[in-house]
């Protein structure tokens, strides 16, 4: 079964204190590429998720958002309560020294930016990892399936394009054995036209036909062409990623098809390479979107 390399998966779980929610899509990519933007607190839980996405994802370009929600602020305030008792204590006895009026107040110490602080709290990783990895194994499973689904078209159409691909081969076999009779016979009616009347040497017409027999012959190219198509399509119904296979098969089938173009002399077999070209641009366009 053929999986896409294209897809779009989400999931939300909830953590202790708040939710968090992930969106995965994945493009074409030659390799396995994971790209992973979350929050900075949940930096350190990065590697465990990519971990989880390599593990169901083998090929192609995958970008995860990830997205922490608090119920409550991740921030707190720290009072450094030994440090404002000593600035309480001194700002005392300046008051007493001074002779003022007023003791030191709360302005005072507020003033004093070292002791009193605002912070990030600290989140509690282990306990929120159980959460994070629902949400993500929530999302994959979106994006495999959605993967799965267009990989099934990719396979019903790709196994059309073989098919198609098997017929125009069958042709021009069929016009390949034709290709040396006709052109001994137009080399035949030219040598009869420019001799006037002559005789007309058989043996070294025979030599000239058979020489351009072995430079036309088409047999091993399409013999070869047969071979790809039938790897092509065991490879359709592999439970493995095949998407490299698939290509290189397609890069192969291509260049048997430009060896029979460039042997071809004939102009119904040049019209028929022209549609097999075709056809295996279409397959090799679309291979590159398979796992």
């Amino acid at each position: 079964m053929l999986h896409s390399m294209t897809g779009y998966g989400c999931g939300a779980a909830e953590i202790p204190g708040g939710r968090v929610t992930v969106e995965l899509r994945s493009l074409n990519h030659r390799y396995g590429e994971v790209v992973i933007r979350l929050p900075r607190e949940l930096s350190p839980l990065e590697d465990r998720v990519r971990a989880l996405v390599k593990s169901r994802v083998h090929r192609g370009r995958v970008e995860v958002f990830l997205k922490l929600d608090l119920t409550m602020s991740g921030r707190c305030v720290r009072v450094d309560r030994p440090l404002i008792l000593s600035y309480y204590q001194a700002l005392k006895e300046l008051q007493e020294l001074l002779q003022l009026p007023d003791p030191p107040g709360l302005g005072e110490l507020l003033a004093v930016p070292a002791l009193v602080s605002v912070c990030e709290q600290d989140i509690d990783l282990e306990g929120i990892w159980p959460g994070v990895e629902s949400a993500v194994g929530q999302g994959l499973g979106a994006l495999c399936a959605m993967r799965q689904r267009e990989g099934a078209v990719l396979c019903a159409e790709l196994a059309k394009r073989f098919d198609d691909i098997a017929g125009l081969v069958q042709e021009a076999a069929g016009l390949a054995s034709t290709v040396v009779e006709h052109y001994r016979q137009k080399l035949q009616q030219r040598l009869e036209a420019w001799l006037g009347g002559l005789a007309l040497d058989e043996q070294r017409l025979a030599m000239e036909v058979a020489l351009l027999a072995d430079r036309s012959s088409i047999a091993e190219e399409l013999t070869r062409i047969g071979s790809h198509l039938d790897q092509c399509r065991i490879a359709l119904e592999s439970p493995e990623p095949v998407g490299r296979r698939l290509e290189f098969l397609a890069q192969e089938l291509h260049r048997e098809v430009n060896t029979i173009a460039s042997k071809s002399a004939d102009v119904t077999l040049s019209r028929l390479v022209v549609e097999l070209k075709s056809e295996v641009e279409k397959v090799r366009e679309e291979v590159q979107n398979v796992q």
